[in-house]
């Protein structure tokens, strides 16, 4: 069981915490009927799994603010991003660019329907948070704080 199955089999849903996912049609992927796994959704998984535990081990406040400063990550409850923020900022940039590009370089024709929508999403998500980054030099828009 996925993710998604679990979360749309369980109460989660109901109990309003997944904003209006009770009131939405559940997609066939999540009601038990995973869609096809492709070669390309096994690379996609493998570079977005990668691109998270990177973000984690850079930001150790991040870590311990999802939970995941345990087993082998607890090293990183004794640490703190010490770069000066505008260093910060400029290597966080970069490194994102770097990871849209890699994303970006996933042919979407390799992957199946619930791989096309991942990347679509991880796509978006990155290329508006460059917006507020690189054009007004903040963090982001719910974060403007330079």
């Amino acid at each position: 069981m996925d993710r998604r199955q679990f979360l749309a089999t369980t109460g989660f849903a109901a109990t309003g915490l997944a904003g209006g996912a009770a009131l939405a049609p559940i997609p066939a992927f999540a009601q038990g009927k995973p869609a096809a796994a492709t070669p390309g959704d096994a690379r996609l998984n493998a570079l977005l799994e990668k691109m998270f535990m990177d973000r984690v081990k850079r930001s150790p406040s991040f870590a311990t603010g999802i939970g995941l400063d345990k087993g082998p990550l607890a090293g990183l409850k004794s640490q703190l991003d010490t770069r000066p923020a505008a260093q910060a900022r400029r290597e966080d940039l970069a490194i994102s660019k770097r990871e849209i590009g890699q994303v970006r370089a996933i042919n979407p024709a390799t992957l199946s329907t619930a791989g096309k929508l991942n990347r679509e999403v991880v796509l978006y998500q990155g290329e508006t948070g460059l917006i507020a980054r690189e054009k007004f030099g903040i963090d982001s828009v719910q974060r403007p704080y330079p």
